[in-house]
């Protein structure tokens, strides 16, 4: 779970700062204000936003951390967004010459128009039909322990080390009941050859009997 928040502490910190680098870098193009605010407000609302609907995925997942943890990045970054809009411009000058030099190879590579390039249309167009036929064979993966990678080793490590401890064996709870004390007795008593069959396949290690649990709880009912 730490190496999990700290990555994703790392990506909140890059998307934030991406609000920052997109705002600064428009004003040098455009040296306005008003005109930054005007062209940005939209598409940095709209990044924010799909960006925590992809964080509030992690509620598919079973664990009640990672539910904390997708609501929290969610949060953050939709609060970047909205802090660097209405903040960064007051550090900005009203107008300010447009930057004409345009000499680096980032700024020759970002002004070329890409939308306006067939081949990378029929490209992005050919690819979202592949994806669209094939969207039925993936779904999300709730399980963590998959997602993790481990090599061999690694598990061959485990399963070793689960072998000779008790780490991995869990309680289980047996409530023989019913609405008076001979009837939960009776149920009580159709589980003891369950359980033998069991111990003596080794399935578990031991158990333990209750029955004074049982007696307060009728008594408690009888009331």
């Amino acid at each position: 779970m730490s190496i999990i928040s700290i990555g994703v502490g790392s990506v909140l910190l890059g998307i934030i700062l991406d609000y920052s680098l997109h705002i600064f870098t428009h004003h040098r193009s455009v040296g306005k204000v008003e005109k930054v605010i005007s062209d940005l407000t939209w598409p940095v609302l709209i990044s924010s936003f799909t960006t925590a609907a992809a964080f509030l995925c992690l509620y598919m997942v079973r664990s009640d951390a990672l539910h904390d943890l997708g609501l929290f990045s969610a949060m953050s970054v939709v609060t970047g967004a909205v802090f660097a809009l209405w903040l960064l411009p007051l550090f900005l000058k009203k107008e300010s010459k447009k930057d004409q030099e345009r000499t680096t190879f980032l700024d020759k590579w970002a002004a070329y128009p890409l939308g306006k390039n067939k081949y990378v249309i029929w490209t992005v167009a050919i690819v979202s039909i592949v994806c669209l036929f094939n969207v039925s064979e993936f779904h999300f993966e709730s399980d963590l322990n998959k997602v993790n990678f481990m090599s061999e080793k690694t598990k061959a490590a485990e399963a070793k080390l689960n072998s000779i401890t008790s780490e991995t064996m869990r309680g289980v709870y047996l409530v023989a009941h019913g609405h008076d004390m001979k009837s939960a007795l009776q149920a009580n008593a159709q589980l003891t050859p369950i359980i033998d069959s069991f111990q003596k396949a080794e399935s578990f290690r031991d158990f333990r009997v209750r029955e004074d649990c049982c007696l307060r709880k009728i008594n408690k009912q009888r009331k």
